[in-house]
C-alpha cells in the first residue's frame, strides 16, 4: 500500500481495511483514527477534481459536517500528489432506500411508524438547505448517497460529486442519476 500523508495537517497516515468501493475509489479505515475514513481514487484526480477538493476542504464547516461526509483533508504521496481526501466516518447508518417498502422497512427500523418517514423527509430537506445555503448544490441525488440513522438523522455522502461554489469559482457536478 502506498504511503500517504494529509496535506495540511503534515501528518503521515496508514490505511487500515476497505469498507467500500465505488465508482472512483475506494474507502479505508485509517489505522488510529477511529472518525475519520479515507477515499483514495482508482485514477490520480485531475488538476481541475484537486482544486475542488482543495475548495471543499477550504470550506468545510461544522453545519457540513453534521449533515455530510464532507473532504476535511486532502491525501498525498509520498512525490506531493493528490489521491484522495479524509472524510468523518459514518457509522450506525442505513441506506435510505431501507425505508422504500414496508418489507424492507420492517427489517431496517422495525419501529417506524409514517410519523418517522415524515421526519427523515425533512431531515432530508434541512440537509439539501444547509448544503444549499453555503452555495452549494447536490447534482447527483440518489438512494445510494443519503443514509438514514436509527433518529432518524440524514448523512449526504459522496460530496465530491457536489457542484461546489466558492464565490469566485464554480466546481460542477460532473456525474448524476
Amino acid at each position: 500500500m502506498m504511503q500517504l500523508s494529509l496535506a495540511h495537517a503534515r501528518a503521515s497516515i496508514h490505511l487500515g481495511q476497505e469498507l467500500g468501493r465505488g465508482g472512483e475509489g475506494t474507502v479505508f479505515a485509517i489505522d488510529g483514527q477511529n472518525d475519520l475514513v479515507a477515499k483514495i481514487y482508482s485514477v490520480a484526480p485531475d488538476a481541475r477534481k484537486i482544486q475542488k477538493l482543495a475548495a471543499m476542504t477550504a470550506v468545510a464547516s461544522p453545519s457540513l459536517l453534521r449533515i455530510a461526509a464532507w473532504p476535511i483533508d486532502l491525501l498525498t504521496d509520498p512525490k506531493g500528489l493528490v489521491r484522495g481526501f479524509v472524510m468523518p466516518r459514518v457509522i450506525a447508518r442505513r441506506d435510505i432506500h431501507e425505508l422504500y417498502s414496508p418489507k424492507s422497512r420492517s427489517e431496517a427500523f422495525p419501529e417506524t411508524d409514517f410519523r418517522f418517514l415524515v421526519h427523515v423527509g425533512a431531515n432530508i430537506a434541512r440537509a439539501f438547505a444547509v448544503v444549499h445555503a453555503q452555495g452549494h448544490v447536490l447534482g447527483d441525488v440518489n438512494h445510494g448517497n443519503l443514509l438514514v440513522g436509527p433518529d432518524g438523522t440524514v448523512l449526504l455522502i459522496d460530496c465530491d460529486s457536489f457542484q461546489i461554489g466558492t464565490g469566485a469559482q464554480v466546481f460542477t457536478c460532473d456525474v448524476g442519476v
